[in-house]
């Protein structure tokens, strides 16, 4: 397993980095060895399957992105645990968002709020309430795009977070341009 987690590591730190080939190179490498073994855990398929997921998703391959962040879905479902699938349908939302399928965003996007809520993680949660703004934005709602905007940026003061709260208030700028 070993081998497996690290190849899994390196490709996280490429992708981070915005080195998404050789990101790509990694998580193969660690998608084969998986397969190969057939032991490796739900979760941590489910971590491979998004990472690559993200991966597609920044290089613009959208549809290889939907199938992966579908796999990590599939596999955490037996997780039980609302941080895994929240940010699994949130990763889903973002996918969906990003090919102009606002319904399925909005809808995947409500799955992953219920979920952060039942964790009662305010990064989680201020992430979830601006991409959903976002999704608002994106279908003419302003006004729930704000309302979803402030309620981010409430989270963000409380946990205080100042890069993410530079971020709303850009989206907020966004908003406010689409009111004038």
């Amino acid at each position: 397993y070993k081998r497996q987690e690290s190849l899994v590591f390196l490709g996280k730190l490429y992708l981070e980095k915005d080195d998404y080939q050789q990101a790509l190179e990694y998580h193969d490498q660690a998608l084969a060895l998986y397969e190969a073994s057939q032991a490796a855990t739900d979760k941590q398929w489910g971590t491979l399957y998004q990472l690559m997921g993200l991966t597609y998703e920044h290089l613009t391959n959208y549809n290889q992105a939907l199938h992966y962040q579908q796999e990590a879905l599939k596999a955490l479902a037996s997780a039980s645990d609302p941080k895994l699938m929240g940010q699994a349908h949130q990763y889903l939302a973002n996918v969906y968002w990003k090919q102009g399928d606002y319904q399925k965003a909005f809808k995947e996007q409500r799955v992953a709020l219920e979920l952060f809520d039942r964790t009662g993680d305010k990064r989680l949660l201020l992430l979830g309430y601006s991409t959903l703004g976002l999704i608002f934005l994106s279908i003419g709602e302003p006004q729930k795009a704000l309302e979803a905007e402030r309620k981010s940026l409430e989270f963000a003061i409380e946990i205080d977070a100042p890069a993410e709260q530079a971020t709303i208030h850009k989206n907020l700028g966004l908003i406010y341009s689409c009111l004038l």
